[in-house]
């Protein structure tokens, strides 16, 4: 009697799920390395190290520290996605304090990946996916007020002024140059957007 058919699957599952564990702990791990740190001083046998696995396995999973640092990119992304509640659109205070949740967790990464972007090009794909993604977010936040502009130059400035208004800069701004709590902070983003929105 062949007994062993029954467990394979079973075995397979279990290697799968391992294998998941192994790729989730290295890409938290490459992201745990930044921000603080030029991405060329961060080799993949620290990643390894931290990640309890050897660099050749790291290698093998991702193929170079540059398929690595886009991994790790995406996963952070994903993150992001799943870690914003979505406001309904044209709902500023709600909008607002979703991206001041969101600034609270993330603002030091997206400053890295903005300085880091101009020395590491695999880092400015990271950087430009980053900004494609808040620019999404304006667009889906504010489309009932950009919907009410004429098409072309007007609708342009107030998406560029919103866009300004609630980038992670404005943010980081105002709570740590200003010293504003976070909720002074997400009054003072309002009023921005409110302003942009009037103008």
């Amino acid at each position: 009697m062949n007994t062993g058919a029954p467990t394979r699957p079973y075995r397979m599952t279990r290697r799968a799920a391992a294998a998941q564990r192994t790729h989730d702990a290295v890409l938290d791990a490459a992201v745990a390395a930044i921000p603080g740190r030029p991405w060329a001083e961060v080799t993949v046998e620290e990643i390894a190290a931290q990640a309890g696995v050897s660099a050749r396995t790291v290698l093998r999973r991702f193929g170079s520290k540059d398929g690595l640092a886009r991994a790790a990119a995406e996963r952070a992304r994903a993150q992001v996605r799943a870690g914003r509640p979505a406001a309904a659109p044209g709902d500023l205070h709600a909008a607002v304090a979703e991206l001041g949740a969101h600034y609270e967790q993330w603002a030091d990464v997206a400053l890295w990946l903005l300085d880091e972007g101009r020395r590491a090009p695999v880092i400015a794909e990271a950087a430009r996916e980053a900004e494609r993604l808040h620019a999404d977010w304006v667009r889906r936040a504010f489309a009932p007020q950009l919907a009410a502009r004429p098409a072309g130059a007007p609708r342009r400035r107030a998406l560029a002024a919103l866009g300004t208004a609630t980038d992670v800069q404005a943010w980081v701004l105002l709570r740590r140059r200003s010293g504003l709590s976070r909720r002074e902070a997400e009054a003072a983003m309002r009023a921005l957007c409110a302003g942009a929105l009037e103008a």
